[in-house]
């Protein structure tokens, strides 16, 4: 009975699929909200028949995340009015490459992701409060 017992839980954790970070921080989608997503983020949908296996999915969001670095970080180099410059052009850069929503970009770092992605989701919302409203109130 016990060996029994042990088999089914074995093969039950066994057949349990593991998902990556980014499948629970993955954004509730409706056509109110799609405008403000990028439509090229990798989605992971683990019950899509036609969604790549993990590998290709992995492969897919390296290439993703090399093309939505975070959002910038203030360097002070002792020389305030370059480094505000700086910082200021390195923004705008990011916004330029990065005009949606941010969503969670996994790279295998589960915190430093988080904390890039909150960051990216304040920053944005700083600048498109209306849109970041309209996105914010979907995922409620």
């Amino acid at each position: 009975m016990n060996r029994c017992l042990i088999l089914l839980i074995l093969l039950f954790i066994i057949s349990t699929p593991v998902f990556p970070q980014a499948e629970k921080h993955q954004l509730k989608t409706n056509t109110e909200i799609t405008k403000f997503l990028d439509p090229g983020y990798p989605r992971f949908i683990k019950n899509d028949p036609d969604d790549p296996d993990h590998k290709k999915w992995r492969k897919t969001m390296d290439r993703y995340a090399d093309d939505h670095p975070p959002f910038p970080v203030f360097l002070n180099t002792g020389d305030l009015g370059t480094d505000e410059n700086n910082y200021a052009f390195a923004i705008e850069m990011w916004f330029m490459r990065n005009r949606f929503y941010p969503q969670y970009i996994d790279t295998g770092k589960p915190e430093e992701d988080l904390a890039n992605w909150n960051k990216a989701k304040l920053e944005w919302c700083r600048r498109y409060p209306e849109e970041c409203k309209i996105v914010e109130a979907a995922q409620k």
